[in-house]
């Protein structure tokens, strides 16, 4: 006796019962975590797109952040 899907007490005949009724749950939540892990992949290479370009600005000279207040440092950052 087992848990099924639902949360119920459930008698299964064999092993093959259970794993098709699960299969479906199973595929169901691996599909979740991948949109889960593409999600979190593509925030992280925004983050690395965005340090890249600011290192990049940096080594150019087109960027000097030497004397300026925070505040507008970070208002100057967020328009670039």
């Amino acid at each position: 006796m087992l848990f099924d899907k639902d949360g119920k007490i459930k008698k299964y005949g064999d092993e093959v019962e259970i794993l098709s009724e699960f299969y479906w749950v199973r595929y169901e939540l691996y599909g979740k975590r991948k949109e889960y892990c593409i999600k979190e992949l593509k925030r992280e290479q925004s983050v690395l797109e965005n340090k890249k370009r600011f290192i990049v600005m940096i080594n150019d000279g087109a960027f000097k952040f030497n004397n300026i207040p925070k505040d507008e440092l970070i208002q100057i950052l967020s328009d670039k």
